[in-house]
């Protein structure tokens, strides 16, 4: 009876939401406690989580290129120029992070921005 009511997909993207946001490690899907946790909640569940961190690693691949594929297509379907605005900051461990955000009016009339990148560079000169 237990097992009727889970839902596998729905369990599976909690898990990647989980992963993402805290940033866990993939290896998470490895710990002990995660298992014990689920058994508690559901004895059923434990079946539903994958075994394998490189499962893992490919649901958020997944869900990576889909989250791409739906900023490309708004992108495509922006009412005016899209704008984009650079910035870069210094993090408290030194990295140097560059970002591209693209800010436009979405199909629905509605202001809108998108991350394009995110990415760690050697300095604040042109070159890097």
């Amino acid at each position: 009876m237990l097992k009727k009511i889970l839902n596998k997909d729905v369990i599976k993207q909690a898990l990647v939401n989980l992963i993402i946001i805290q940033n866990l490690s993939f290896q998470a899907v490895k710990w002990p406690e995660l298992y014990i946790l689920c058994q508690a909640l559901n004895p059923e569940l434990r079946s539903y989580i994958p075994a394998s961190y490189t499962t893992i690693a490919k649901m958020v691949n997944n869900l990576f290129q889909s989250q791409m594929d739906i900023i490309r297509k708004k992108l495509q379907s922006a009412l005016i120029n899209i704008h984009l605005a650079v910035n870069i900051w210094t993090l408290l461990n030194n990295y140097l992070l560059l970002t591209i955000c693209a800010h436009f009016i979405d199909d629905q009339e509605a202001p809108t921005k998108a991350l394009l990148t995110l990415r760690t560079v050697a300095g604040h000169s042109r070159e890097d």
